[in-house]
């Protein structure tokens, strides 16, 4: 159960690590780090969805679930039971999709990075206060 949380949020959140690490790391350079983060999940997230449109993941297959012998109505499972008797989702089926995303990605938040930083470079300094006079 925990582990297959884990995978969940791992795949819903990828783009957001992408753009958190690339904050953390190219903070100098990023003069508005809130526009950058912005525009790094405005760009990443639609275009990680449409990666797993386009790009679909292995099938994993089909269960049947029997109930049993001599048993008038169908078993009643609690929602534990249902949990633990699924496979769960494992990386591995959506490596794909997940290996195209961050082969785009990295390009991508690359050139977000450029264009932020120089964006911030055009705009004009601030006056600079001497302290040795007028």
């Amino acid at each position: 159960m925990f582990s297959f949380l884990f995978q969940l949020i791992f795949i819903v959140a990828l783009p957001a690590v992408f753009v958190g690490s690339t904050t953390v790391l190219a903070w100098a350079r990023i003069g508005k780090p809130w526009l950058f983060v912005l525009l790094g999940l405005a760009i990443l997230y639609p275009t990680y969805v449409a990666i797993f449109y386009l790009l679909p993941s292995e099938s994993v297959g089909y269960m049947l679930v029997e109930t049993g012998r001599g048993q008038v109505g169908p078993k009643s499972y609690g929602v534990a039971d249902l949990l633990s008797d699924l496979n769960p989702l494992y990386i591995g089926v959506c490596i794909r999709p997940l290996l195209a995303f961050t082969v785009l990605a990295i390009p991508m938040l690359r050139l977000l990075v450029n264009w932020v930083a120089g964006r911030n470079s055009h705009e004009t300094p601030a006056k600079s206060v001497s302290s040795l006079g007028p």
